[in-house]
Parts: structure tokens; C-alpha cells; sequence
């Protein structure tokens, strides 16, 4: 993500696309959380893609019309054959 500050401390946020990529999506559970006075759906899942280095906590996933907010990567065997990342999927 990159582009100018949006004047809150954040950036406004362009989004990139930075590789398409197979992936194996788990749903790990879902529920509704407020934010801002309103209630938001969202669901936690489990993405696993093939091993990188290069998979941060600042980048997301998407497909179609679904985006995933990456907010934990781990190696699950240690082995470097995968890539599994806890996201946050909110409803759009």
C-alpha cells in the first residue's frame, strides 16, 4: 500500500497488486464486531499459499469481490513449503 497522508495519521492508500497466487482458504470463525457505533460482520480465516519471505501484516488477499487483511504469517512446519496466514475478512 502506498500514497499520501490522508491528514488522521494514516495514508490514503493505494493498493498494489503484487502476485496471483493459489490459495487454500479455511473459515476460522466469525462473528460481529462494533466499530465507530456500528456493527460489522466479520470472520477470521486461515489462508495457506505456497512459502514467501516477502508476506507482511501490511498486505491483504483478494478474490472477486472478497478482500482478507493479513494480521498473522507463520511457516506451520518450519519446512518453508508454506505460508499459512491468519486474516480478517470483514463484509463488504
Amino acid at each position: 500500500r502506498s500514497g499520501p497522508a490522508e491528514g488522521a495519521g494514516g495514508g490514503a492508500g493505494n493498493w498494489s497488486v503484487g502476485a496471483t497466487l493459489w490459495a487454500l482458504i479455511r473459515i476460522v470463525s466469525g462473528g460481529d464486531v462494533r466499530e465507530f457505533g456500528r456493527a460489522h460482520a466479520t470472520q477470521m480465516v486461515r489462508i495457506r499459499v505456497r512459502h514467501r519471505d516477502d508476506l507482511t501484516t501490511d498486505m491483504r488477499f483478494s478474490l472477486a469481490n472478497r478482500i482478507f487483511e493479513i494480521r498473522q504469517v507463520g511457516d506451520p512446519d518450519g519446512r518453508r513449503r508454506w505460508s499459512d496466514c491468519l486474516c480478517e475478512e470483514r463484509a463488504q
